[in-house]
């Protein structure tokens, strides 16, 4: 063995063990070297790390300091999809679903601007059945209330206009042609239109108010 003497068998003994207790240490320094080594190369070491809330390259989602996920199932407030909202959003919908409003009844001037035209020519002051449509007024006072004076229809009982009740009242019957004595009216031609005989029944219905 190089560096030992041979001619003394104590001498190699004692040399062989130096000689072996000096790798062992440079083996040591070795391992401890390559240790040290790794121990710079560890990752959660390296202060050019990205931080733990970095995005990833070709992540669109962005950081939240609150850390709700700004993506389609959560908004930035914090709800998830199918809340209330807010106050103003739940007035929204209030509005939108509320019913429309209804729209006010006819006056008695829509009514007569039916009448005239259609009822005045035959109905004037000293005409058919002891009924005056010549004027707004006279209109009123021989219609609301009054009971029928024609011949056909005068049998003390059946009334002109039944505040309230446009089925029980005479000028809609005789109009719409459900009547039970008498001509309809107006007796020569077609009925008044639909909408028409609408806005007379609408305002027998809401009362008959005046003008």
């Amino acid at each position: 063995m190089p560096g030992c003497p041979l001619t003394d068998r104590g001498a190699v003994v004692v040399c062989v063990a130096a000689m072996s207790t000096a790798r062992f240490s440079l083996l040591a320094a070795l391992a401890l070297t390559a240790a040290a080594a790794g121990c710079s190369s560890d990752p959660a070491r390296d202060d050019t790390s990205p931080p733990a809330n970095a995005p990833t390259p070709g992540d669109t989602t962005s950081p939240n300091p609150t850390g709700t996920v700004l993506d389609g199932a959560t908004r930035m407030d914090g709800g998830a999809d199918g809340d209330a909202g807010s106050p103003a959003d739940a007035a929204v919908d209030g509005e939108a679903d509320a019913p429309a409003p209804t729209p006010p009844a006819p006056t008695f001037a829509q009514v007569y601007a039916i009448l005239e035209p259609s009822c005045a020519g035959c109905h004037g002051e000293n005409g058919l059945a002891r009924l005056d449509l010549s004027t707004p007024a006279a209109a009123y006072t021989g219609l609301v209330s009054a009971k029928a004076r024609g011949n056909a229809c005068n049998d003390g009982v059946r009334v002109l206009v039944v505040p309230g009740s446009a089925e029980t009242s005479l000028l809609y019957q005789k109009m719409a042609g459900t009547q039970t004595c008498g001509r309809p009216m107006p007796p020569n031609g077609a009925l008044v239109p639909a909408a028409d005989l609408a806005i007379v029944g609408a305002w027998i219905n809401d009362g008959a108010k005046g003008p």
